[in-house]
């Protein structure tokens, strides 16, 4: 494997975490979905005990989660290339959100919290996608 295709499946791999939340944070839960395997699995870092698996379960645990202006700000993504089909993954995620009104933005967000991933990636027949992603919540404010 050349440098050139670890720096590819790197970026490919980053993209999945941007990509995971601006997606939850338009609340397009479906497109979503399409970014874990067909028997992917999530876990929140709110809620890290629970494991949802498999794209529908991922799709009906979002459209539980009551109306809410949601923003995630993604960092400290690093991603370690395993092989040409397997990747890892660690990331930092920022977590703001304020119930959903018809107010004009910019709302009033609640308490601050600082979340991580650790990530498993696959190369699929349809580029790569989350095998597994394991969210836990770091830090919150009051």
């Amino acid at each position: 494997m050349t440098e050139t295709d670890k720096l590819s499946i790197e970026w490919h791999c980053t993209k999945l975490c941007n990509q995971f939340a601006n997606l939850g944070d338009l609340n397009d839960f479906k497109a979503l979905s399409l970014l874990f395997t067909e028997d992917g699995s999530m876990s929140r870092p709110s809620v890290p005990e629970v494991d949802i698996k498999g794209r529908q379960t991922i799709i009906d645990a979002f459209m539980q989660r009551p109306p809410l202006v949601i923003r995630h700000i993604v960092t400290n993504c690093v991603i370690s290339v395993i092989s040409e089909t397997e990747a890892t993954g660690f990331s930092l995620v920022i977590y703001l959100a304020a119930p959903h009104t018809d107010a004009a933005l910019p709302l009033v967000a609640g308490p601050i919290q600082v979340g991580q991933f650790k990530d498993k990636f696959v190369n699929t027949g349809d580029g790569w996608k989350f095998k597994e992603r394991k969210g836990q919540l770091a830090l919150k404010t009051n």
